[in-house]
Parts: C-alpha cells; structure tokens; sequence
C-alpha cells in the first residue's frame, strides 16, 4: 500500500495463488478482486478478492471462461466484467461478476473483432477501455471506447477520444498507453 503524504510503501498480504503474469484485475465495493493469467506454462481462470480492511485474500469462484491470459476487466457499480483475452487463440466473450452471490454470469460480449491486452479504466462509473491487439496487429493508441453497464449487455458508445471534453481523461490515457 502507498503512503503518498508520507512517500514510501508497506507490504500487505502475498497472494496465496501461483505467480503469473498478464492477469487482470478490477476493483468493486472496496475490494480488488483478480485472476486468470500465465505462467510461462499454463493459462488460468482462478479468482480471488482481496480485502483491505482485512488484509486478507479469498478464493472465489473461477472464471466461467476458458483459462487465459491478456483479458480486460473493469468494476462498474456493484459488479465486475471480464473478457477478451488470449487462449492459444483470440477471444471476445464477457461475463459480468456479482461480489455479493459469487457468482459469474455470460453477457453480450463487446462489438468488434476478438482481442486481448486492452487497457481500461473508470471514471464516475463509465469505464473506458483503449483498444487492444488484434491477429498480431495494434490498433491506434488514440482509439478508446466508453462503456456503460446494461443488464445483461455492455453498451460499446463509439470513439470517443476525439471528443473528449476531459484533459484528466486525456493525461489518464496517455499514462496508460506510454505504459504499454
């Protein structure tokens, strides 16, 4: 955890899982919860919350998808939604989580072609999600999407950077995509 008043970092709970790396994450209701990912080796769909008030990681209930690694994941109000990714082939289906039932649901997936390693992130509870690669093939830094949560849909609102009337958004893209 970072201290940014007083500039330095304190070691919280390890994560109990196997060490992977292009996992993903997403945060709702005040918890982290993350999950799939590889190893080098192997490709997951395990998930786990973690909790900050208690300092404690729980597994929960594995991804419904197939194992992978290079997903997207975004918290919108009280659930979370993770797709897209990578299997040994490109993939677009989503699911919708419920922290409060454990339970995962399959949803309308994202328009568009399949792909893995997009960036997203939420603002006052639209999350926008930067386009991702593509059969081997990035796309334009400047592409970015907004997202709204429907029912059993997320609703793709079109490029949207052109006409953004928000610097911080701007400033928050560029950091993500220097990242990359």
């Amino acid at each position: 955890e970072y201290d940014m008043e007083l500039d330095f970092w304190t070691q919280k709970a390890s994560f109990p899982g196997t060490s992977r790396s292009s996992s993903t994450a997403f945060s709702v209701g005040g918890k982290g919860y993350f999950g799939t990912g590889y190893d080098g080796k192997n490709y997951f769909k395990d998930f786990w919350e973690y909790n900050p008030e208690t300092n404690v990681w729980s597994s929960k209930t594995d991804y419904p998808g197939s194992a992978r690694n290079d997903a997207t994941a975004f918290g919108l109000s009280d659930k979370g939604y993770l797709g897209s990714g990578y299997d040994g082939n490109y993939l677009k289906d989503f699911y919708s989580y419920t922290p409060l039932t454990d339970t995962w649901e399959q949803i309308v997936s994202l328009g568009g072609s399949k792909r893995r390693g997009a960036a997203s992130f939420v603002i006052d509870n639209i999350a926008y999600r930067r386009r991702s690669h593509r059969h081997q093939r990035q796309y334009a830094v400047g592409a970015l999407h907004r997202v709204r949560a429907g029912t059993r849909a997320l609703q793709l609102q079109g490029h949207w950077l052109s006409h953004c009337p928000c610097r911080r958004i701007q400033k928050i893209l560029h950091a993500i995509t220097s990242c990359l």
